[in-house]
C-alpha cells in the first residue's frame, strides 16, 4: 500500500511539471520573434494552467509526505 502512495505521488508530481511545461509553451507561443507580447495573446488560460500544475505539485508532496509517515510508524511498530 506504501508503493502504491508513493507511486502516486511521483507521478503527481511529474504530472504536475508536464502542466506546467506545456503552460509555460503556450505562454512562450504567444509571443512574437521579437520578444514583445502579442496584443490578441489570451494569457489566462495557461497562467491558471500553471496556478493547477502548481496545486497538483503541491497535493502530491503532501501524497509523499504521508505515505513517507506511514512507512517510518510501520518501522517504529515493527523495530
Amino acid at each position: 500500500m506504501q508503493a502504491n502512495l508513493v507511486n502516486a505521488g511521483l507521478m503527481g508530481i511529474q504530472r504536475g511539471y508536464q502542466g506546467l511545461a506545456a503552460a509555460a509553451s503556450d505562454i512562450a507561443r504567444q509571443t512574437t520573434a521579437h520578444g514583445t507580447a502579442n496584443s490578441n495573446a489570451d494569457l489566462a488560460t495557461p497562467l491558471v494552467g500553471m496556478k493547477v500544475s502548481e496545486q497538483t505539485t503541491e497535493a502530491s508532496v503532501r501524497v509523499l509526505g504521508a505515505a513517507d509517515g506511514m512507512i517510518g510508524t510501520l518501522l517504529d511498530v515493527m523495530a
